[in-house]
C-alpha cells in the first residue's frame, strides 16, 4: 500500500470531495467483471465541481490517478491500483423541455439515468443508445453508437449527432465549455483518446418526440442486443 500522498494533499482531497476520501478500497465491486485488488486511495466525487477539484489536485501534486466510470470492460489486477482512483459519481441531470436541452454530468449513466429522463420529458434523440453500459463521459470519449432505428437498422447512429456542448477540464487545468467540433469525432473515437482532457458534463440538443414510439425503439434495441450479446 502506498503512503506517498502528503498530509496536505490528503487534506485538499478530503475538502474537495466533502471528506469522502478512503484508503485500501476493493475495486472488484466497482467493475462488471467483479475481480481485482484494492486502490491505495479512493474518492468518489458526486458533482462536476468536485470531480474537477479532485482532478486538479491530483495533477498539481503529481499524484498518479485512474479515472473510473461504470467499470465496464475494466479488469483490475490482483495487486490493485497504486495511487488514487477517482470514481466519477457526478450524475446530476437537468432538462429544459421548452428548448429540448438536456445537461448531464459526466458520471450519469446513459441508460437508465439520461435516456429515461429524456423520454419521460418527451424528448427524442437518445433512445437509440439504450442498454449500452456507459457514462456520459464515456459516451463522448468513444462517440457512442448503435445500429438504429428499428426495424430497418439502415445506419449507425452516433452520440455526436445530439451533442451540443460540453464542460471540459483541459489537461492544462483550464475549465472550458467546448462545442461539438472540439471532439473531432470518428468511429469509436474522439480527441479525448489523444489528450488528458476530462468531460465534466455535456449538453444534448434533443427534439420533441412520441414517448410511445421512443419506448418501442428502446424495447426493440434491448431485444436486438440481448440476442447478439
Amino acid at each position: 500500500m502506498s503512503d506517498s500522498l502528503p498530509p496536505a494533499t490528503l487534506d485538499e482531497l478530503r475538502t474537495a470531495v466533502d471528506g469522502a476520501l478512503r484508503r485500501d478500497v476493493p475495486l472488484a465491486p466497482h467493475t462488471t467483471f467483479k475481480v481485482g485488488g484494492t486502490a491505495d486511495w479512493y474518492v468518489a466525487p458526486r458533482s462536476a465541481d468536485a470531480l474537477a477539484a479532485a482532478l486538479r489536485i491530483a495533477r498539481e501534486h503529481d499524484v498518479p490517478f485512474f479515472l473510473l466510470g461504470t467499470g465496464a470492460n475494466v479488469i483490475v489486477g490482483d495487486r490493485g491500483v497504486r495511487g488514487l482512483v477517482i470514481h466519477n459519481r457526478a450524475r446530476g441531470t437537468t432538462i429544459d423541455p421548452e428548448t429540448g436541452r438536456v445537461r448531464a454530468e459526466s458520471g450519469a449513466l446513459v441508460y437508465p439515468d439520461l435516456i429515461e429522463a429524456a423520454v419521460s420529458a418527451g424528448l427524442s434523440g437518445l433512445e437509440h443508445y439504450v442498454g449500452i453500459p456507459s457514462t456520459v463521459g464515456g459516451a463522448l470519449w468513444q462517440n457512442l453508437h448503435f445500429l438504429s432505428p428499428p426495424p430497418e437498422r439502415e445506419r449507425t447512429m452516433f452520440i455526436e449527432e445530439v451533442v451540443q456542448e460540453a464542460d471540459v477540464l483541459l489537461e492544462s487545468g483550464e475549465r472550458r465549455v467546448v462545442g461539438v467540433d472540439y471532439f473531432d469525432f470518428g468511429y469509436d473515437y474522439s480527441v479525448l483518446h489523444d489528450r488528458d482532457d476530462v468531460v465534466l458534463s455535456a449538453t444534448f440538443q434533443l427534439e420533441p418526440g412520441d414517448p410511445e414510439r421512443m419506448r418501442e425503439i428502446m424495447d426493440a434495441n434491448l431485444q436486438w442486443r440481448a440476442e447478439r450479446h
